[in-house]
């Protein structure tokens, strides 16, 4: 079951009392992006995909905790800048490829590989190759719900314009967070239906949860914190194949 809805409601909830990091990172973010724009194309290609590296293990963060993160969160993430180089150079290679064969194929694999970034936040020393393959298997059925789902912020988008900007101070973390929820959900489905096992994300390296000092497991901590707050998150990720209609 994918539910987009759900998956927003609880970005609410887990962005609740906890703004002040995202916010900050994404007033440096777009900072620099713009300021890139007058530099060496090398530069800034190599600057933007560490800054997405940054952002990615800020937000996984986010979602294995319920504590407010510190901004030092957001500066670790820039100890896995070749990570994001990496990955971002694997990702932008393998869709250019699809896309050279028609549009509509490059955009389905994009979609296909757009968990890697996730994996490689959570599994910092996996390769990219085999994050990419492992996000190639959880979005099995689920690549037109990751495509709708982006659609449905073009709205708030284009709302953002009218105020400038700022509007995106709030939009980008609300939406980090709910695409995250989302992968956490269809990675999980991919654990359940046996398409991939625990073990094919295990990792010698601290883990986000473990960094922050809670518990890691096959879903992400934040729905286990309390029995308030586990139901929408629990009925959100819930196999379908259960039977079970919570929602």
């Amino acid at each position: 079951m994918f539910n987009r809805a759900a998956y927003k409601n609880i970005a609410k909830k887990q962005l609740a009392g906890r703004w002040g990091t995202p916010i900050l990172a994404t007033i440096i973010t777009l900072a620099i992006s713009s300021a890139l724009s007058a530099t060496v194309p090398l530069v800034a290609f190599c600057a933007l995909a560490v800054l997405c590296m940054a952002n990615v293990y800020l937000y996984i963060t986010l979602s294995h905790t319920k504590e407010k993160q510190p901004f030092s969160k957001f500066i670790q993430g820039f100890s896995f800048w070749l990570n994001g180089i990496l990955g971002t150079l694997w990702f932008i290679l393998w869709t250019t490829l699809w896309s050279c064969l028609f549009l509509i194929p490059g955009i389905v694999k994009s979609f296909a590989y757009s968990q890697m970034f996730f994996i490689i936040a959570e599994s910092p020393d996996m390769d990219v190759r085999t994050a990419m393959n492992l996000s190639k298997k959880i979005t099995q059925g689920h690549k037109m719900d990751l495509f709708v789902m982006a659609l449905s912020f073009i709205g708030w988008l284009i709302l953002s314009g009218f105020t400038c900007g700022i509007l995106l101070l709030w939009l980008i973390p609300y939406m980090n967070m709910a695409e995250i929820n989302a992968y956490h959900s269809i990675k999980q489905q991919a654990l359940d239906n046996g398409i991939v096992t625990a073990e094919d994300f295990k990792t010698t390296q601290n883990t986000p949860s473990e960094s922050s000092g809670t518990t890691t497991g096959s879903q992400y901590n934040w729905d286990t914190s309390n029995a308030e707050d586990a139901e929408p998150v629990q009925t959100a990720i819930q196999d379908n194949s259960e039977n079970k209609e919570n929602l």
